[in-house]
Order: C-alpha cells, then sequence, then structure tokens
C-alpha cells in the first residue's frame, strides 16, 4: 500500500504500550536468572551485574581493575587463550564498572551455547590475576587517565562530585600514584569479598530454551556459595553549596560544573517530575539552556543538565565550556534560566513539545529485544520493577505547567547548587 504523501499522519495520543514479560528462575545456589525470550533471535546477550561496584572497595581502583582482570584469563585459559577461545566462537565480552555495580556484557550466537557458557563461567568460577596482565591493565589505565586529565571537563565533573560526596565512593577518584598501590593480593581479597552467588544476578535475552538453561545451570548454578562481605561506608553529605575553581593556566576555554543532590530518588512521582523538568531545562537540544547559552548568548558550543540516579542518591548535573572570558556572564544566566522554571508559566506549546518529545524517546529505548533488557536492568539497579516504565509512560501526559512549577520550587533552587569552574583567570567563585 502507498503512503499517500499529501496527507499529513495522524496524531496519536500518549498509549502505555505492552512491555514484554520477563521471566524470573533461579540456578541451584540462588543466583537469579531474569530471561526475555523471542524466537527469531539468534544471537543471545547475556549480562551478569555483580555487587562489586567501587563504593565496596577498600583501595581506590581496585573494583574496576579487578573487573578487567577477569577478562584477562582464567586458570584453565591463560592470558590471552580466554579471548582467542571467545573470538572463535563469534562471541563478544565486555564489562563496564560503576559505583554501585559491574556488569559483564557477552553476546554470542545460540549455536555456540555449549560451548560458549563453560567459558563465560570460567572468569567467576577460575579467575587467573597474573602478574604480566596486572602490569598491562595498569599501564593502559595510566595512560587513559593521563589522557582524561588534560580536559577540563574530566576534572570540573570530578571535583564536583568529591564536592557533593567527600569521602563517600560516589566522590573519591583514582589518581595515577595510586595504581602503583594494586597487588594481586588486593584484587583476589576483593573477588573473594564481592564476587559470590548472592551478589549476583544475570540477564538473558534471545531464543533461550531449555538446553541453554540447563548448561547455564551446570556451569554457574554449582559455584559454592559464599558470604558477601563487601563493605559500604556511610554517605555524609556537605551541608552547605561549595564554590570550587580549579586553575588551568592553558585552557582555551574554562568547563563549568553545577547542581546538586536530589533528596529523592527514582521510584517515586516526584523523580518522574524532575525528569521532564530537567528535559525542559537542558535535556534536549531544543532545551532552554541550549537556546539561551549557545543559540542567543553565544558563550558554549553545547551545554547540557543531566538528572543522575545512583543506587543511593539521585543528582541534577549542568556542564558546559564556556568562553574563559564570560564565565560569571555564563553563570548568571544558568541560574536564571533555573529560576525561571518557578517564576513563569510554561506554554502550552513547548509544554507539549517536551513532552511528545520525551515519548518518542522513551519508546525508541524500547526498540528491540535487547534494548528491553537494558531498560529492565535501569530500573532493577535501582531497585525496581519494569512496572517503573509504565507508570512513566502514564504519567508524562499527565505533567502540566503546575506539576513543573512546584518541582522546580521544591527541587531547583539554583542557590543550592555546588557550583565548579575549571579553567584560567579572571574568575574568582
Amino acid at each position: 500500500m502507498m503512503i499517500d504523501r499529501t496527507q499529513a499522519p495522524k496524531i496519536h495520543s500518549f498509549v502505555s504500550p505492552d512491555l514484554l514479560p520477563m521471566e524470573i528462575r533461579r540456578l541451584d545456589n540462588g543466583i537469579e536468572v531474569c530471561q526475555l525470550t523471542n524466537r527469531d533471535y539468534r544471537l543471545i546477550r547475556m549480562d551478569v551485574r555483580v555487587k562489586a561496584g567501587s563504593r565496596f572497595q577498600s583501595f581506590p581502583g581496585v573494583a574496576q581493575t579487578t573487573a578487567k582482570m577477569l577478562l584477562e584469563g582464567t586458570l584453565p585459559h591463560p592470558d590471552a587463550q580466554w579471548s582467542a577461545c571467545m573470538e572463535a566462537l563469534g562471541a563478544y565480552a565486555d564489562v563496564f564498572a560503576e559505583r554501585d555495580f559491574v556488569r559483564f556484557s557477552f553476546h554470542f550466537p545460540q549455536e555456540a551455547v555449549m560451548q560458549a557458557l563453560p567459558l563465560l563461567a570460567e572468569i567467576f568460577i577460575s579467575p587467573l590475576f597474573s602478574d604480566e596482565r596486572l602490569q598491562i591493565v595498569r599501564i593502559q589505565h595510566k595512560q587513559q587517565l593521563s589522557v582524561q586529565l588534560q580536559k577540563s571537563s574530566f576534572i570540573a565533573y570530578r571535583t564536583f562530585l568529591s564536592a557533593l560526596f567527600g569521602q563517600h565512593s560516589y566522590g573519591q577518584f583514582l589518581s595515577l600514584e595510586e595504581m602503583d598501590g594494586w597487588t594481586i593480593a588486593l584484587l583476589r581479597q576483593f573477588f573473594e569479598d564481592c564476587y559470590v552467588p548472592e551478589s549476583m544476578r544475570i540477564f538473558v535475552a534471545g531464543n533461550i530454551t531449555e538446553t541453554f538453561w540447563t548448561c547455564l545451570n551446570r556451569c554457574l548454578g554449582q559455584w559454592s556459595r559464599r558470604s558477601f562481605r563487601g563493605v559500604c561506608p556511610e554517605m555524609v553529605l556537605a551541608s552547605t553549596p561549595q564554590r570550587c575553581f580549579v586553575l588551568r593556566p592553558d585552557s582555551v576555554q574554562s568547563s563549568i560544573c553545577l547542581g546538586k543532590v536530589l533528596p529523592v530518588r527514582r521510584g517515586v512521582r516526584e523523580w518522574m517530575a524532575l525528569q521532564l523538568s530537567n528535559r525542559i531545562l537542558g535535556g534536549y537540544f531544543g532545551s532552554r539552556l541550549m537556546t539561551e547559552i549557545r543559540e542567543r548568548s553565544g558563550l558554549a558550543y553545547g551545554i547540557s543538565s543531566h538528572l543522575l540516579s545512583r543506587r543511593h542518591a539521585g543528582l541534577l548535573c549542568i556542564t558546559a565550556d564556556i568562553d574563559a572570558e564570560r564565565i560569571r556572564e555564563a553563570l548568571d544566566k544558568v541560574r536564571r534560566e533555573v529560576k525561571k522554571l518557578s517564576e513563569t508559566r510554561i506554554g502550552q506549546d513547548e509544554l507539549d513539545l517536551v513532552k511528545n518529545y520525551e515519548y518518542g524517546s522513551l519508546l525508541r529505548s524500547f526498540d528491540g529485544l535487547f534494548s528491553v533488557m537494558e531498560r529492565y536492568m535501569e530500573t532493577d539497579d535501582a531497585g525496581l520493577s519494569p512496572e517503573e516504565w509504565k507508570a512513566y509512560f502514564s504519567f508524562i501526559p499527565t505533567f502540566d505547567a503546575e506539576t513543573l512549577q512546584q518541582t522546580a520550587t521544591t527541587f531547583l533552587d539554583p542557590e543550592s547548587f555546588t557550583e565548579v569552574v575549571v579553567g584560567k583567570e579572571p574568575y574568582k567563585p
């Protein structure tokens, strides 16, 4: 059927889509497996999430390095042999170490299930922790961090989180000198403390058959139970907003980072309202910050605001690289735009635009089985069920001008923001 290009497409109202059901099963040792099945998929994705993020480490960088080392060879397949075996199967492995969790992501053809799953299990059951590979990983990390430390935006974000979270691991960052303190003993101890069945959850998507399940249970379900011994320090937040300046005399631009820790986290109606409020403020290309700071004032090439949800904290962060001579002007304009959210009623056209943009972006993020699994993992990381997405779909059409103003008044007072500037003089906080 040909599309009639002379007729505008119909505009549909907001509808909460039907979410794919997720089946939850348990291996013999108690590890939960969250399963999404589609018989048409020939590729299987399996993510193993471990409660072994940096907030559980006793020495800087140990969580990330332990995770990285697990992919650097096992006892049955030392050094590069493990990677070579995975590659021969057409399989792919990656690891992401964050503050709360470490996530191992594996992709492999369905035909390779019987060979791939034993290989994947090796990294948890028979890790190698080779001194030679640790030296290579150390050099790689030093090179990467050295490059990042040349970027004023990287320094600004680190300083911002340190100002907000202090000695808690959310605000602690690795230095080049501390990398020399990594030892095999430290990594092994962290592995023994945190990498246990109790701290694991597995997410799988694809054509999941009973053959897959039997093989997975045989490979990881027989892994002996141990007690989780990871220790997380208590979070103590700064009582007053901080003003920080880091001098970088050679900077062409100055980087700014401002925001605050929010008293609510994902899973409540206020957080949903904050998500849409943030979208209006600086969460897309047509946002108010982009319009004012980039298009009208020419102060920056780009500026954005982000709403971040960690397991034990939520925060708002506004970032930009600004002409070093016009920092004060830029900061004043940013605060003015934040204040306008609560002081000036939003127009209906702008509100409808943002709600449609958010709804469309959300629908697109559920496009495909693996994307759906990503969204389910996102809510699971926050301790929530996939039903949270249905609640957000239902919330979007109810968001109105009054809710925006109330949300901004309650949570987005610019006087409560911590402010970080990294660059050259003449700025003074």
